[in-house]
């Protein structure tokens, strides 16, 4: 049985184009340092962000639920949710700034196609 049709096959003249020096993330938007800080605000605001104040706010909870009724666990526990929920709405403002900043000063607010390399 010929499983031949399963397996790609990788040319590396394919991806360079003749070119010495390539892209190792193959063809993408990031041409310039500003392209890459953008890409990186982004992926910090729509996926390292939100997960740290998910877990910082079970943490809270978890303060709270295991206080065993005494008010200065259960008050700090109120303050990590408390100043979680502060600081996201910190990192939310600082990156919604940016953007009417960028359009304010008569820039083109473009969202590159960053490459999600997990």
């Amino acid at each position: 049985m010929n499983l031949g049709f399963l397996i790609n096959k990788v040319y590396a003249d394919a991806v360079c184009n003749g070119s010495a020096i390539c892209n190792p993330l193959g063809p993408s938007n990031i041409n310039d340092f500003g392209t890459l800080i953008q890409c990186i605000i982004t992926y910090f605001t729509n996926y390292i962000a939100p997960t740290i104040a998910v877990i910082f706010v079970l943490y809270g909870a978890f303060q709270m639920l295991t206080s065993a009724g005494e008010p200065e666990k259960f008050s700090a526990g109120r303050k990590t949710v408390l100043y979680t929920i502060i600081g996201y709405a910190v990192i939310i403002i600082a990156a919604g700034l940016i953007d009417v900043t960028l359009t304010s000063l008569g820039g083109v607010k473009v969202t590159p196609s960053c490459p999600m390399v997990f």
